[in-house]
């Protein structure tokens, strides 16, 4: 169990992912599936969720909220906390992929959609182009990615994130900028992270972070 006065610059990767896994029951509950996530992904209810009170406020923002969250001052991949930083392409699918009436030159473009999805689809489309090669385009996916860290909150803070699935009001943490990990034994030893793996002994990089509610 870590307390909020554990959450500072000193904090290791390992010892917080180890918590996460604690929080979401020890084993991974949403299976690995064809078109995502392609890893088995760990489950958290928010209740349970021991993080930054800040992390926390913004889920509960971000979730609650009727308009677009966006604290960022960069158009895009901007470090500040709760900033919008891009569209999430979702490749390596380690999160569910979707299909929706995203494309504005068709007629059913953003039928059946709730009215806080049609804003952020508009407010990515026009303001968050993918940063992937800096110059990408503007495809969206559904999911859109937030700084969801600082340094001052763990070691290598600013590297989590936050995708925030705005169809379905999903929200996805990651604490090691999606990349997976390999956790040490004894666990007080350093682990290693990998990026992109497809297969093999890993859970997906993302923590699904459910019943988010209003209050932090």
């Amino acid at each position: 169990m870590l307390t909020q006065s554990q959450f500072n610059s000193t904090l290791r990767w390992e010892d917080f992912v180890l918590n996460l896994i604690q929080n979401a029951g020890g084993q991974p509950s949403a299976p690995a599936t064809r078109t995502g996530p392609i890893l088995p992904m760990y489950v958290i209810r928010f209740g349970n969720l021991e993080a930054p009170q800040a992390l926390r406020a913004l889920m509960s923002e971000i979730s609650s909220s009727a308009g677009v969250v966006d604290h960022g001052v960069q158009r895009i991949n901007d470090d500040a906390l709760g900033a919008m930083r891009q569209i999430h392409a979702n490749d390596p699918m380690y999160l569910p992929r979707f299909s929706y009436p995203n494309t504005p030159d068709k007629p059913d473009y953003l039928k059946g959609l709730s009215d806080r999805a049609k804003l952020y689809e508009r407010y990515v489309r026009t303001n968050k182009a993918h940063s992937n090669g800096r110059g990408g385009g503007a495809d969206t996916t559904g999911y859109v990615e937030y700084t969801a860290g600082t340094n001052d909150m763990f070691f290598e803070g600013n590297k989590a994130r936050i995708a925030f699935d705005y169809v379905h009001s999903k929200i996805y943490f990651s604490p090691l900028h999606y990349e997976v990990w390999e956790l040490a034994t004894p666990p007080t030893r350093a682990g290693r992270t990998l990026p992109k793996q497809l297969d093999g002994p890993y859970a997906s990089p993302w923590f699904w972070i459910v019943d988010v509610t209003a209050s932090s």
